[in-house]
């Protein structure tokens, strides 16, 4: 029974050790699902939950941490896609990192 929490905390814990050294101070992360628990690992970085509310406006060098696979059919019509949607069509995310379970950490950039 508390294997599931368990494998879920040491992924919470690995995905933070790997993305921290790459992240500015006080950088912003759109991210949905790991974002509450990386708060607490992660103090000195703004997480933005991506289920609140649509996002029309992305800052230039923000950094997104998604796992649209994982994510796609339960999530489908709802914030968190949508918001990926668009981020997906008006932005060129770059790929910074590859992480476990198919999280993947990039970085948001203009479109070219």
């Amino acid at each position: 029974m508390v294997m599931p929490t368990l494998g879920r905390n040491h992924l919470e814990q690995s995905i933070a050790r790997e993305i921290h050294p790459m992240l500015p101070l006080n950088a912003s992360v759109f991210s949905f699902d790991l974002d509450i628990a990386l708060q607490s690992y992660l103090p000195d970085v703004q997480f933005v939950n991506l289920w609140i509310q649509r996002y029309e406006v992305f800052p230039i060098g923000s950094f997104v941490l998604f796992n649209e696979p994982a994510l796609r059919v339960q999530w489908a019509g709802q914030n968190p896609m949508l918001n990926w949607g668009f981020l997906v069509e008006n932005y060129t995310l770059e790929v910074l990192k590859n992480l476990p379970e198919g999280w993947v950490l990039y970085e948001i950039k203009q479109r070219e």
